[in-house]
């Protein structure tokens, strides 16, 4: 989670800088555009700085606890056990008012940037895999 803030975090930075750097314009953007995504970036920085970071490590930590739960769950055998634990964590997760936050802050840079990488998979052939078989 931390490094995905940062990654974020440093991506916004990147584009306010670039547009100073840059004399030609490669990207075929208007200047219309690079000022609006400017703005864009501006506004969703000013998000994120309203976003508590203790509550963001404090996430990240009951994160990694449940983690290390849900691991120890599969290695006792327990995956039935450990996949409604994981159900429940991840429940209670997307119900959290700082994550929805954030959420809203990325929000603001959709379609700015080419898509970030994510450790999520959505392919629907693998929404077969048990939580224990995708945390080996």
């Amino acid at each position: 989670m931390k490094q995905i803030l940062v990654i974020f975090i440093k991506a916004c930075a990147l584009s306010l800088i670039v547009p100073c750097f840059v004399h030609a314009n490669p990207t075929g953007m208007s200047e219309a555009q690079m000022q609006q995504m400017m703005k864009q970036a501006e506004a969703a920085l000013a998000c994120m700085n309203k976003v508590d970071q203790s509550k963001l490590e404090a996430l990240e930590a009951e994160s990694l606890k449940m983690k290390s739960k849900v691991k120890a769950l599969c290695k006792a055998g327990k995956r039935d056990e450990a996949t409604q634990t994981a159900i429940n964590y991840s429940k209670n997760v997307n119900a959290d008012p700082t994550l929805n936050a954030m959420t809203q802050c990325g929000q603001m840079m959709q379609g700015m940037m080419p898509k970030a990488y994510s450790p999520i998979n959505d392919d629907p052939a693998s929404k077969s895999d048990h939580v224990c078989d995708s945390m080996k």
